[in-house]
């Protein structure tokens, strides 16, 4: 049997306690629209610590939701790419991870890799990309149009990590808004500053306050990168008439979350995002593979750049170390393990 390197789960537990090398079977296509791709680069989300602490129950398997490689077979029905083309992607929950040599993926969610970035720097871009684009553009309906935004103010909260930091380029760069970012260190503050945050507020400090010093009295948005149980309340608190507050982890206490506070006056409205739940259902995932091939123009255009903070060589110590420090609460941007 042929096979093929990877990194592998055994089963639920600590990272340094279940993450082994290991040779897999060669992973092949299984559906037409399936692209087999040569892996060169993968990025760590919370979303693999997540499955790898039983999120979706025991059992052995490959993580990975970010990966960046070239395409080495296609199957009968694909459309979009071809043996030998470039390309990016988060990929699907459901189906392995990205952690190995080879890793199959249906087209539809997969993008064309930005021209002008390594592997590495393309692999850290599409799970946190499809967060920000679908929360923003199709959750909320923000529309992308500067002038329409002007004047909106959108607040991202735990703006260091892999998804705020997308989401503050996006929104400031790409929608126009006025962005607020959290962040509790000095370290953490400079880096939304980078990413382009207009005000920076501490999210450990009350929230209405924080704006009130930076002569906000409320916002339209919210993207809220923390477990929404933490912090429900406060962000009814600081929203505007009519806004919206984006939501991507209801947390261990979702009865916390009571979202008939956001009805009278405000009339706000909850969205929440999953950015797995198109190729979980099959409900049109053609347009992350839109979102992406636009993202990589964005980043071509030097609009976008990717927020990659730490880079290793792929292997299972050097996977174990960016589980923990996804895990630690405290990583800045994204962690990036390269196989070329």
């Amino acid at each position: 049997m042929a096979t093929v390197h990877a990194v592998v789960s055994t089963g639920i537990g600590a990272a340094k306690d279940v993450l082994q090398e290991k040779e897999i079977a060669t992973p092949a296509v299984s559906g037409e629209r399936d692209l087999v791709v040569r892996v060169k680069a993968v990025s760590v989300n919370p979303i693999d610590f997540k499955v790898r602490a039983g999120l979706l129950g025991p059992g052995e398997r490959v993580l990975g939701y970010d990966a960046s490689g070239v395409v080495e077979a296609v199957g009968s029905g694909v459309q979009l790419f071809a043996v030998g083309d470039e390309v990016f992607y988060a990929g699907d929950v459901t189906r392995p991870g990205s952690n190995s040599a080879l890793h199959v993926v249906d087209e539809r969610i997969v993008g064309r890799k930005p021209k002008n970035v390594s592997h590495g720097e393309a692999a850290a871009v599409p799970l946190v990309a499809l967060t920000a684009w679908e929360g923003m553009l199709e959750g909320a309906g923000i529309a992308e149009d500067k002038a329409a935004n002007a004047g909106k103010v959108m607040l991202v909260v735990a703006g260091a990590g892999g998804v705020g930091s997308m989401v503050i380029q996006l929104a400031k760069k790409v929608l126009g808004l006025t962005v607020v970012a959290s962040a509790s260190r000095p370290e953490t503050a400079e880096f939304v500053k980078k990413m382009g945050a207009d005000h920076v507020i501490n999210h450990h400090k009350a929230y209405k306050e924080e704006l009130a010093a930076h002569g906000l009295s409320g916002v339209d948005y919210v993207f809220n990168g923390i477990d929404l149980d933490l912090n429900f309340d406060q962000l009814v608190e600081v929203l505007n008439s009519c806004g919206k507050i984006i939501a991507i982890t209801a947390g261990s206490n979702p009865e916390k979350i009571d979202a008939t506070k956001l009805f009278f006056p405000k009339r706000g409205s909850l969205v929440w995002e999953l950015m797995f739940a198109r190729a979980m259902s099959g409900n049109e995932p053609e347009r992350q593979h839109a979102i992406l091939d636009r993202v990589a123009a964005l980043i071509e255009g030097g609009e976008l750049v990717s927020a990659v903070t730490h880079t290793d060589a792929f292997s299972a110590q050097a996977l174990i170390a960016a589980h923990e420090r996804q895990e630690s609460g405290k990583m800045i941007g994204k962690s990036v393990l390269t196989l070329e």
